[in-house]
């Protein structure tokens, strides 16, 4: 959550650096999901609130790189910017996430 991305609470994995990567903005996954259902995406129109009030510009032709703890729940995000019609081809996966970012001591940690 916010407090994780934050490091207002200690990393729920043991030697790992709190906080986030520079430049990153937080978009959890379950946020995308329905409520009572989380099989389930919500609506296209409130994924793209959750977005745009997370600071996604999901119509920019920039790279988006979705990442997570493990890179596993980062998919998610990438499927529903792709729902919200984002170009499927500027938004990538992390597949090392926090894990492998937190783990070198040489990465910058905001």
């Amino acid at each position: 959550g916010a407090a994780r991305f934050k490091a207002e609470v200690p990393e729920s994995r043991p030697g790992l650096r709190g906080g986030h990567m520079p430049g990153a903005l937080n978009v959890p996954f379950t946020n995308l999901l329905q409520d009572g259902d989380v099989t389930k995406y919500k609506s296209v129109e409130e994924m793209k609130t959750i977005f745009e009030e997370a600071g996604v510009d999901i119509h920019s032709d920039k790279r988006v790189i979705c990442t997570c703890g493990s890179g596993v729940t980062a998919c998610v995000l990438a499927v529903g910017l792709s729902e919200c019609g984002r170009d499927y081809e500027n938004t990538f996966i992390y597949d090392g996430s926090w894990i492998e970012w937190a783990s070198d001591p040489d990465t910058p940690i905001v």
